[in-house]
């Protein structure tokens, strides 16, 4: 690891014109407070603040610069004080506009091609439609509360922080304007410009006609004389699309030590739900398939099963790892028709392969046919509105790997078990073929063959 912080302080962020708000319900306060070496201050709306950056401290595997700030909040009034924290820390390149991550919510310009109500910075700003030109989430929203820019060989940064501190949920997000590139953070939660949440559509559309605030922000107490302690991180990354691994790594790995797991719903009665819901809701004997998507409500349902969505993908979704599962609850609960159920599907998928040896990617009731799965960006563009020629190799790879387990795990039947066996080899033997010299596989699929 480097002795200095060059990476991140110079090279990646501009830390020294990190912006700094405190707001009240009353009164906004905006500061620019350098992150340094030494420790900065800040008072505002009668709050002390304290903000410690100690750069390259003992990481358990992360190998590259990082950077834990510590903000220390305090009150030194005689009266309670409500307030809300936000920080942005601008990119030392504003000419190139990042890649933006932040787990499971955000990716690239997160555009809406497929799905209208995600939020997204793809076209002009329309606060009701989800889209504008900069986002801050509450926590809870995310996988990890991360959010990570990357701008193509100066590499990538990231900030993380836990989902709460000191009880009250904090909030990622970032500000893709021109000039104004940064990564963005706040505690308690603030969403902006709006909530994420779609039922405040109209709510939303009627605040912008009236030119009145869209966001939403949760405002935290301090008594007099109280002193609250927070933090975030820093890392800095490469330009390789998967950084963020090892900062994931690093971060499970802080995590896992400091964070109990206490599930909130008994494990036995949460396997017990999910094979009765597997087996009752999505399981159809006469197709040997599994639904992916059903309606919660009666009323929205179209059919006695409540299903949405008659397709069945082999891995990802559906298929495999869920029909192993089945399989397996059966076997060891003397559940028959759960076994059964799981067998079955198994073998529909294996009996199915395409004329080149790998599983689809996707069965469809429609048709009662075998093909490829849902689009990518990059197909959707060119060919808008045409089914898609795509095998996605996540897909076929969870297949082959869960129908591998459930292979090795097959002692009752020994007919599936072999056909299960063969599945798997032709699965292997295929993606062999299009393997490269280099051991990296082609991008296309054996269909362009």
């Amino acid at each position: 690891m480097k002795s200095s912080h060059q990476n991140i302080l110079v090279t990646k962020l501009t830390l020294p014109h990190t912006l700094w708000e405190l707001r009240t319900p009353k009164v906004k306060s905006v500061k620019k407070i350098p992150l340094g070496k030494s420790t900065q201050a800040l008072a505002a709306g009668g709050i002390s603040v304290k903000i410690k950056t100690v750069f390259n401290p003992k990481m358990k595997v992360f190998k590259k610069d990082c950077a834990e700030v510590i903000i220390e909040l305090y009150n030194p009034g005689e009266k309670p004080v409500s307030f809300n924290l936000k920080w942005t820390l601008p990119f030392q390149n504003q000419k190139q506009a990042p890649r933006w991550l932040i787990p499971s919510l955000f990716y690239k310009k997160n555009p809406q091609t497929f799905i209208a109500w995600l939020p997204s910075i793809d076209g002009p700003n329309d606060v009701p439609k989800l889209v504008n030109d900069y986002w801050t989430f509450r926590s809870d929203l995310m996988a990890v509360p991360m959010v990570m820019g990357w701008q193509s060989a100066l590499g990538s940064v990231a900030m993380v922080m836990p989902e709460r501190q000191l009880g009250a949920m904090t909030a990622i997000g970032f500000d893709n304007r021109a000039g104004q590139f940064a990564l963005v953070g706040a505690w308690p939660r603030r969403e902006e410009p709006r909530p994420r949440d779609l039922s405040c559509h109209t709510k939303v559309a009627e605040q912008v006609a009236k030119g009145e605030e869209t966001s939403e922000i949760e405002y935290t107490t301090l008594d007099p004389k109280e002193k609250k302690v927070i933090s975030f991180w820093l890392f800095d990354g490469d330009e390789d699309p998967h950084a963020y691994s090892p900062i994931l790594q690093e971060t499970f790995a802080r995590w896992d030590s400091q964070y109990e797991i206490t599930p909130w719903y008994p494990t036995a009665d949460a396997m017990h739900h999910a094979a009765h819901g597997l087996y009752v809701w999505h399981y159809d004997d006469e197709y040997r398939s599994l639904w992916e998507t059903g309606h919660y409500y009666p009323s929205a349902a179209t059919n006695p099963q409540h299903v949405h969505r008659y397709e069945m993908h082999t891995g990802f979704v559906s298929g495999t790892p869920y029909a192993h599962a089945l399989r397996q609850y059966g076997l060891r609960f003397g559940r028959k028709d759960e076994a059964e159920a799981g067998r079955k599907l198994l073998d529909h998928i294996c009996e199915n392969l395409t004329p080149w040896g790998s599983f689809w990617s996707c069965y469809y009731k429609e048709g009662n046919r075998w093909g490829s799965g849902w689009h990518s960006a990059e197909e959707w563009q060119t060919t808008p509105g045409k089914p898609s020629q795509e095998l996605q190799a996540r897909t076929l790879a969870d297949a082959t790997l869960y129908t591998a387990r459930a292979a090795l795990a097959e002692k009752a039947n020994l007919k599936s078990k072999k056909l299960w066996t063969d599945a798997v080899i032709k699965n292997c033997d295929f993606v062999q073929r299009i393997q490269r010299k280099d051991c990296l596989l082609y991008t296309s699929d054996a269909a362009d063959e």
